[in-house]
């Protein structure tokens, strides 16, 4: 079966084409304006020493694929940089808590708690995590 398009793929469709038939992985994608010195050198040495390895920085991030061409891959920003969202606004972790069991809107709004969190992956999620634990054992029965 093959279809046909109404007419050229924009450069956007075709990547969203690309990493939908999984020829491309977003992870993967070089963030064009980073280097080795967006690096968080304490986060980057806590994952060195999980590994156990005294490797370069530059040398564990390309072995895993974080960076190449001394550049980072969007894996390696979020899991590394001091602050990812600076090359990618998108890149923060938001918690927010509700009154009741689903999200409501508009007039009927119900969020209680609203938090951003943002930093290199390990990090917020640290956070968001003693959070959530602060908000449920603040919850009454």
């Amino acid at each position: 079966m093959a279809f046909l398009l109404p007419g050229p793929i924009t450069t956007r469709a075709g990547s969203s084409l690309e990493y939908d038939k999984g020829r491309r992985i977003f992870e993967d994608e070089l963030i064009q304006d980073s280097s080795i010195d967006d690096i968080d050198h304490d986060v980057l040495d806590r994952y060195k020493s999980l590994l156990g390895t005294e490797s370069s920085d530059e040398r564990v991030l390309k072995s895993r694929r974080f960076m190449r061409d001394g550049k980072l891959t969007v894996a390696g920003a979020l899991l590394f940089a001091q602050d990812p969202s600076v090359m990618m606004p998108q890149a923060r972790v938001r918690v927010l808590r509700y009154d009741g069991v689903k999200m409501e809107t508009g007039k009927r709004l119900n969020i209680t708690k609203e938090r951003t969190f943002c930093g290199p992956l390990p990090k917020p999620s640290k956070m968001c995590t003693c959070l959530s634990q602060a908000c449920c054992e603040s919850f009454n029965f």
